[in-house]
């Protein structure tokens, strides 16, 4: 998808001011508001206000690259999580997500669930640290989504900061032996909480990663189901 950039000659003609705005020049370089009266570009306009009610369409592979930048710069950091998680990979837009979204406000809730999306390592990162100051939270759903080793690691050690948190739902994702293994070991830490945890469909724990749970219900973790 290709935004307009300009106008028909005629069109522009017909609203052409009669006066020059820089009759001398057209960069006054000392100034920095030296364009500030001058008119956005087609696509500028069209970029801005399909940020402004964005939800999810277009999708952005449909942008141009460079119309995909600067819609990623302006696009609003409040837009529902779920449809963010499903449609932005752009590492720079979720740092800034995380600085205006939970930085300077922590969130007020008792659960978070961000389900069958694409969400990787490096977002859920994000996500766990926009949650940290939320010591009330108790359900941490983040099934159906693509977290491998590295995310589940950090899972682990989010959990062990919140002594609160009592279900987990992780069912559905992509980590294997080496990521339960982190969680397993914060199950059975003194301040881990932890009473519900779902692995469904999470094939790839193999005999290896289930081993690592069965040890940790054996030593005592607080888990019932």
């Amino acid at each position: 998808m290709k935004l307009q950039e300009s106008i028909n000659v005629n069109t522009y003609l017909t609203y052409k001011p009669p006066y020059n705005i820089e009759p001398d020049r057209k960069i006054v370089s000392e100034s920095f508001d030296w364009d500030s009266n001058h008119p956005k570009t087609l696509a500028v306009i069209c970029i801005q206000k399909l940020s402004e009610n964005w939800r999810g369409y277009p999708k952005l592979e449909h942008f141009t690259a460079k119309d995909k930048d600067l819609f990623l710069q302006i696009l609003d950091t409040q837009v529902p999580l779920q449809i963010l998680v499903d449609n932005i990979k752009n590492d720079i837009f979720w740092k800034r997500c995380y600085k205006s979204r939970w930085t300077d406000s922590p969130l007020i809730t008792n659960e978070k669930r961000i389900t069958r999306s694409d969400m990787n390592c490096k977002r859920v990162k994000y996500i766990l640290r926009g949650l940290s100051d939320s010591q009330n939270l108790e359900t941490l759903d983040f099934s159906h989504c693509k977290i491998s080793d590295e995310g589940a690691a950090s899972i682990a050690k989010f959990i062990l900061r919140h002594e609160n948190l009592r279900s987990l739902i992780l069912a559905d994702n992509v980590f294997g032996p080496s990521g339960i293994e982190s969680i397993a070991h914060a199950l059975n830490h003194v301040t881990c909480s932890i009473r519900n945890l779902d692995l469904r469909l999470n094939t790839r724990l193999g005999s290896e990663g289930i081993a690592h749970i069965a040890v940790t219900i054996a030593r005592g973790c607080n888990l019932t189901s």
